[in-house]
């Protein structure tokens, strides 16, 4: 077991991941957040609601290769979150078990060297689609994996880079939606005729509410 007080000798990276957060001390239903930035030692939380100084949280981080559970100190936190926005704390992890502290490691040293590293965890869902500004049909698909800032679509016809689209998610909770755009498409050629074929597509417009959905979608809530 691996037990410290968090200082910043340790970098942080900008790593994305859905976490998951409740007291310490008490049985209760978790909330719900996102990483902002993630070291050995930290992070930087944006959490649905606002949690006091001091508070010890036990944190699940959800990423592409399962869960790594972390208990911290939230040792500073920033106003109160507006509706359309989320508060933001300062962690410092004070127990974590061999195990995960060798999966946060391997997990800042894939990741952390990358702009932004929204990780994509795999999930398929049925997901519908609206060209929009086009009045043409609801295109039917199915996702491959998704982050915070985008997912992979698997759709039955090939849509051009830059196209504006406003894809559906069903959930537990109702649906999901977003607009963005495509950023990517499998080359003709790199495609099986008749399989899906694969496009990357960034979100443009995600309401906090349907982070928070997206949250606990990925962190296996719903």
């Amino acid at each position: 077991m691996a037990q410290w007080s968090a200082q910043r000798r340790f970098p942080r990276f900008p790593i994305i991941l859905p976490v998951l957060h409740r007291p310490k001390d008490r049985v209760a239903a978790p909330g719900v957040g996102w990483t902002r930035n993630l070291g050995e030692t930290g992070a930087c939380l944006e959490l649905a609601e606002w949690v006091g100084t001091g508070t010890e949280l036990a944190l699940c981080l959800r990423t592409d290769t399962g869960e790594i559970e972390i208990e911290a100190t939230v040792v500073w936190a920033g106003e109160r979150g507006r509706r359309e926005s989320g508060t933001l704390h300062g962690v410092s992890f004070t127990h974590i078990s061999a195990d995960d502290h060798k999966a946060l490691r391997e997990l800042l040293r894939q990741k952390g060297h990358v702009r932004q590293a929204g990780v994509r965890l795999p999930v398929e869902l049925t997901v519908l689609c609206r060209n929009v500004g086009h009045d043409t049909g609801p295109i039917h698909g199915r996702t491959g994996d998704i982050s915070r800032a985008g997912l992979l679509l698997r759709l039955p016809v090939g849509l051009p880079t830059g196209t504006t689209l406003e894809v559906t998610i069903q959930t537990s909770r109702g649906p999901l939606t977003a607009k963005g755009k495509v950023i990517w498409v499998d080359p003709s050629g790199q495609h099986i005729p008749g399989e899906p074929i694969r496009h990357g597509f960034r979100f443009t417009d995600v309401g906090w509410a349907s982070e928070l959905t997206l949250a606990m979608l990925l962190a296996g809530q719903l």
